[in-house]
């Protein structure tokens, strides 16, 4: 799988999702830091990850142990730089060569919460427990942020009317 196929197969998964959550979403354009834009206005911006391996050695005790670890890393930068905020939303999507897609493992993460570059998943026998584990499978804030929208331009519209 080329990585533009990594990319699109869970994009496809993630789009059907978005429509059975009821949300309308159109795709961003090709050169976009963005994926989605939900209803018009909330910005979704998907990254995926296979684990990558990194070996340790260990010295406990007068013995040697090597150990490979493996993680998910998901960038929120470009060159380094995380910059202005070019997206509501990201959705982490977590991928195994031996296991299907699993959208209910992804982590939908509100920009808010985004206080460095990247995002490390470790792969363990443990849920993960870290900053981000209230955000997995954490779609119902994209509906609630568009409920949210909704209802601010709402009041807005009834402020107009009777300021005029």
């Amino acid at each position: 799988m080329n990585r533009v196929e990594i990319h699109e197969v869970p994009k496809a998964a993630v789009a059907a999702h978005l429509e059975q959550l009821g949300l309308r979403h159109a795709g961003a354009p090709p050169q976009s830091r963005l994926d989605f834009l939900i209803e018009g206005r909330i910005r979704l911006a998907l990254r995926v990850a296979f684990p990558s391996a990194s070996k340790r050695r260990v010295h406990v005790g007068g013995r040697h142990y090597n150990y490979v670890y493996h993680a998910w890393n998901f960038n929120f930068h470009h060159r380094g730089k995380v910059g202005e905020q070019y997206a509501d939303f990201f959705a982490c999507v977590p991928l195994s060569a031996d296991k299907a897609l699993d959208l209910s493992q992804a982590f939908v993460i509100p920009w808010s919460a985004i206080s460095g570059k990247t995002f490390y998943l470790p792969d363990s026998r443990r849920p993960y427990a870290g900053k981000f584990a209230p955000f997995r499978n954490a779609w119902d804030l994209l509906t609630e942020a568009t409920d949210t929208e909704i209802a601010n331009t709402d009041l807005d519209d009834e402020e107009d009317a009777r300021v005029g």
